[in-house]
Parts: C-alpha cells; sequence; structure tokens
C-alpha cells in the first residue's frame, strides 16, 4: 500500500509542477495537452483507491462482525 500512496504523491507532485508551468505560458500546446491528460489519469487513480478503500472497508465490515 506504501507504494501506491507514493505514486500517488508523485503523480500530484509531477502535475502540480507541471500545471503551474502552464497557467504561466511556459508550455506548447503538447505539453498542455499532456498536463490535462495527467490530471485527468491522477483523478482516475484516485476515484479508483478510494472505491477500492470503500469496498475493503465493506468487506471487512460485513466479514467480522461479532
Amino acid at each position: 500500500m506504501k507504494y501506491v500512496i507514493t505514486l500517488a504523491a508523485l503523480f500530484f507532485l509531477f502535475w502540480t509542477i507541471m500545471n503551474k508551468a502552464s497557467k504561466r505560458g511556459k508550455l506548447n500546446e503538447g505539453a498542455n495537452k499532456a498536463v490535462k491528460s495527467l490530471a485527468t489519469t491522477m483523478r482516475y487513480f484516485i476515484i479508483g483507491l478510494i472505491v477500492l478503500g470503500l469496498i475493503a472497508f465493506i468487506f471487512v465490515f460485513f466479514t467480522h462482525q461479532n
């Protein structure tokens, strides 16, 4: 799990740096598309982690009742 969290943090860090450069106009059109694509990928990745976490929580909650 720590690898997944590290990967998500690196995604977020890279996206933040590229997004700042994009807003300042330092990137060309192709790089702007790449930043948008990375942001979309990161959103799907984070939403997937949240969904998997909720599924795991529900599974543990309902299977380990006393």
